[in-house]
């Protein structure tokens, strides 16, 4: 019906999984500067399909990561809506493909996004990652979306942008205010704690340790 009413009356559609193409045969040509995503995740695929990456899994989500770091130009940004678990994980998989993130690219922002953004379709609690491939990530910064005066987020009251309107005005300076829940981590202390990005699981080091985050090589 949305095709009809701009004009498109028979459009050529063809039916494929972006997951069925094998990563390490894409070429230059096409791979883009900029990646907005909101990739399917909770799903399984086949191990005929996980066999198109190099970190094989059955997580939908993990294989699109992949597939959306290696479809990054040089110099390219990409920001993409993942569910919560990817930042946590921490089995073989998970770990391998957060490492690559943090070496080959620049995973520069988390953002925590409230419960109950997709509903009714979906309860699961998501994030949002932000990354690119102008340099290696030297430390990531940590942001909580509130809710302000509402206590949850509903089928009829849900995210606006008056929620992210503290965000925009702070991610360019990128400060640290634990009130705010704004904290800046270096690479290497999420890769000693196996590559969790948490924010509660770095508080506790950051506590016992007086580093200087600005000066963290």
């Amino acid at each position: 019906m949305n095709l009809t009413l701009h004009g498109l009356d028979y459009p050529r559609i063809s039916k494929e999984n972006t997951l069925q193409t094998d990563i390490r045969q894409i070429d230059e040509r096409d791979k883009y500067d900029i990646i907005l995503a909101n990739p399917p995740f909770g799903g399984k695929e086949q191990p005929l399909i996980q066999k198109n990456f190099p970190v094989e899994s059955g997580a939908t989500e993990l294989l699109f990561l992949q597939h959306i770091e290696k479809t990054l130009k040089n110099g390219g940004r990409a920001a993409l809506v993942v569910p919560e678990g990817v930042l946590f994980q921490t089995n073989a998989a998970y770990q391998d493909v957060k490492k690559k993130l943090l070496t080959d690219c620049n995973l520069h922002t988390v953002v925590s996004l409230p419960a109950g953004v997709f509903l009714p379709y979906s309860a699961v609690k998501t994030s949002l990652i932000f990354f690119d491939k102008a340099k290696r990530t030297k430390d990531v910064w940590f942001y909580e979306v509130s809710l302000h005066e509402e206590k949850k987020l509903t089928k009829k009251a849900g995210i606006t942008e008056k929620h992210f309107e503290e965000l925009l005005k702070l991610a360019k300076k990128r400060p640290e205010t634990e009130k705010a829940g704004l904290f800046l981590f270096p690479r290497f202390w999420i890769a000693d704690a196996i590559y969790l990005l948490v924010i509660t699981t770095h508080m506790d080091q950051r506590k016992s340790n007086f580093v200087s985050l600005k000066n963290t090589p």
